[in-house]
Formats: structure tokens, sequence, C-alpha cells
């Protein structure tokens, strides 16, 4: 459980949470630290307070306070608990705060996890596109092809599996195929706004053609996209580090 519904469940407490998010991404940590610390007690184990926590103390160079808290949260799971969004997430944090061995190694249970599931559980499709995003973030090609084939196989039309295909011909040097899958994303459609240019602009990050990848966040936001945080540590967009117009758009806002 990632305690998400429990605790947004009290005004006070959602509050806290957004709170404890938004002073994480303006950079002070100390006080997003407090304000998670100050709802922790009501609800022990929330994976949710362990992710905010857990990016608090990394933003703070906490490393290894992070790391032990995010074990003994691991440890006290029982085995049919899903422990990879806040594995994910402490990847992602760790690796935008410098430490891309352990996020890997993050990463790296997450996506055993995920692999060692029964393929006719209810959200079989979900942990496939788990693993294959987490099969690129850890530069297993050949793994993260194979998973990608069987979803758009399945869901021809899936938004997420087109995206990480045309990321991963990216990745792979293959412009011409990555840029055709940029084409075929055009008017594909989604369930959030904006969600399409942001995989069109990780595959434009990953091709160097920076100036076009930011332009289509930029065209994310127009459309409504509203998951600016997404800017703070999505590991596909790490090749827009340094470019003026990301950091413009990841810089607060307020």
């Amino acid at each position: 459980d990632t305690g998400l519904g429990t605790v947004y469940a009290n005004f006070e407490d959602r509050n806290a949470m957004f709170r404890a998010m938004a002073l994480h991404l303006v950079g002070d940590h100390d006080e997003s630290l407090r304000a998670v610390r100050a709802v922790k007690p009501r609800f022990p184990g929330s994976g949710l307070l362990i992710r905010h926590e857990f990016a608090a103390l990394v933003g703070l160079e906490k490393t290894n306070e992070a790391m032990l808290t995010l074990e003994e949260w691991h440890r006290g799971l029982s085995p049919a608990t899903d422990p990879t969004d806040v594995l994910w997430v402490a990847g992602l944090e760790l690796a935008a705060h410098g430490h891309p061995e352990l996020a890997e190694a993050a990463w790296t249970l997450a996506l055993e996890w995920l692999g060692a599931q029964p393929p006719d559980v209810p959200d079989s499709r979900s942990n496939q596109v788990g693993q294959a995003i987490l099969s690129l973030y850890l530069g297993q090609f050949d793994a993260a092809e194979a998973t990608i084939r069987s979803l758009l196989d399945a869901y021809p039309e899936d938004l997420p599996s087109t995206g990480m295909s045309g990321v991963l011909l990216a990745m792979r040097g293959d412009v011409e195929g990555a840029k055709q899958v940029i084409r075929d994303l055009e008017g594909r459609p989604s369930i959030q706004p904006g969600v399409r240019r942001v995989w069109q602009a990780g595959i434009a990050a990953h091709l160097e053609d920076r100036d076009r990848a930011v332009e289509f966040l930029r065209e994310a936001v127009r459309e409504g996209w509203g998951i600016r945080n997404k800017l703070h540590n999505d590991y596909l967009l790490t090749p827009l580090h340094g470019h003026p117009g990301f950091e413009e758009l990841r810089r607060p806002k307020g």
C-alpha cells in the first residue's frame, strides 16, 4: 500500500504532503523533511510518506540515512506488497541528485519484483510497462525491446509503449526510426493532456535535438500537462539538463 488514499483522506495531511513536495522542488529540503515527519507517526509504513522523506533526505545529501530509511521500510513489507512505486521514485531522486549507482540498485529491485509476478495478474499490462521503462533506465535494451514489442502486439495504440519504442530507437542510434515514432505520436489520443508531447520530448532529447525537445515540453504545458514535478527527476529527460529552455521550464514559478 502506497498509503495514498489513507494519507490524502485527511485535508490537513493532504496539504502537508503537497507542501512537502513543493518545498522539495524549490530546494527547501529541511522544511520538506519536517512536513513529512510531522505526518508520518499517524501513518506508519506508508509508502507515500517514505517517498517524500527519502526525497528530502537525498536533497539534504543525507544519502546514507535515506538508504537506511528505504531499506527499513522495504524489510517491513509483506511479500505480496508492491514496492515498485517507492523504489522507482527513490531511483529517480538518487539519479537526479548525482547517485547513479544507487539509483540502478533501486531500479533493479523494482524490476526484479515486477519480473517475479505471474503474467495473468489483473495489472499485468501496467507491470509490463514498468518493466520496459525500468529496462530502459538500466540500459537493458534487448529486454526493453522484447517487452515493448509484446505490449505493442497486444495494444497497438498504447501511448507509453509507442513512446518507449521511440526512446529505445533513439538510444540505439536509429535516427529515422525514432523520428518516425515522433510523427506517429501526432494526434495519438491520451488520457492526460500533453502526455504524448512529453514522449515526443523524450525521443527528441535522446536524438540530441534539445531545442525541439524543449518545444515539445512547452506544447505539453500549453495543452494542459500538469505533472511539472516530472521535470525535476524524469530520467528520460536527463539529456536536457543544462539546456537554458529546459532549466527555465523546470524553475519553480510563483
